[in-house]
């Protein structure tokens, strides 16, 4: 599968896709983190969009100019969310969660 310029082997993008939206669940049902809902439901849009341009070989420009776009606005909000949050706590082991 082509995005742009970049190139993803089908099955290896599913597998992480399926971690990913589980992550995504997690942040969203857990931690109440409303940015990872819209980012789940991305994703699964963005794949039944790709999906049906495969056989074309990429999207259409304009199509992905539009899905980086909404992929850039989730992200932000995502970085939003956790700019007001408090920084983790380091231990000499590493990071206390």
């Amino acid at each position: 599968m082509i995005i742009g310029s970049l190139t993803f082997p089908i099955s290896m993008s599913s597998t992480y896709n399926a971690h990913h939206l589980r992550e995504l669940t997690h942040l969203y049902e857990h931690e109440k983190e409303a940015w990872a809902k819209d980012m789940k439901e991305f994703l699964l849009i963005a794949k039944k969009i790709v999906e049906k341009h495969l056989d074309e070989g990429n999207l259409p420009q304009g199509q992905l100019e539009t899905l980086v776009e909404e992929y850039k606005e989730i992200v932000l909000k995502g970085l939003l969310y956790h700019s007001y949050l408090p920084p983790l706590l380091q231990s000499k082991k590493g990071w206390e969660i």
